[in-house]
Order: C-alpha cells, then sequence, then structure tokens
C-alpha cells in the first residue's frame, strides 16, 4: 500500500506540473475541505470569492474563478472514485 501511495504521489506532481503549464496555480494553498455527503474535494487557493465557475464534468472538476479570473478554488467530484481507480 505505501509503495502504491508513493507511485500515486509521483503521479499526483506530474499533474500539477502539467495543470501549473495551463493555469497560474499559487504555491500557498490556503484549505481542503472533505465532503462526506457529496463525495467531493475542494481545494481553496485564493481567499477571494468565487464569481464564476468553469467545468470539465468528463473529469469530474470544477474550477472557480474570481472577478480578476484568478482561478480560487478547484472541486473533485466523485473522489472515492478517483482513488479506486488509481489504486487499480
Amino acid at each position: 500500500m505505501a509503495t502504491r501511495l508513493k507511485e500515486n504521489l509521483s503521479t499526483a506532481e506530474q499533474w500539477i506540473k502539467r495543470a501549473r503549464r495551463r493555469v497560474k496555480i499559487p504555491n500557498d494553498w490556503i484549505e481542503a475541505k472533505y465532503s462526506k455527503d457529496t463525495d467531493s474535494l475542494y481545494i481553496q487557493l485564493l481567499n477571494s470569492p468565487a464569481t464564476h465557475s468553469d467545468d470539465d464534468l468528463s473529469k469530474s472538476l470544477v474550477f472557480d474563478y474570481d472577478a480578476k479570473n484568478r482561478l480560487v478554488g478547484i472541486e473533485v467530484m466523485s473522489l472515492y472514485g478517483i482513488f479506486t481507480h488509481l489504486a487499480k
């Protein structure tokens, strides 16, 4: 299990590097909240209210932006399903 976690961590680091090429992601993450009721993870990147969102529902992601069009948060839906897929 620990080996698999390390493998997934390196994969996660690769995804973050790819994401940084597409959008400016702040280095200081403010907060991450998991909702057991909806099986979703919300990662708040900036302490700024979201004014609009964009989504990639095929990947179960919602991106929140503020009035200055900065990425303020990312919602990952169906988190359990994503981890189940990574464990295979």
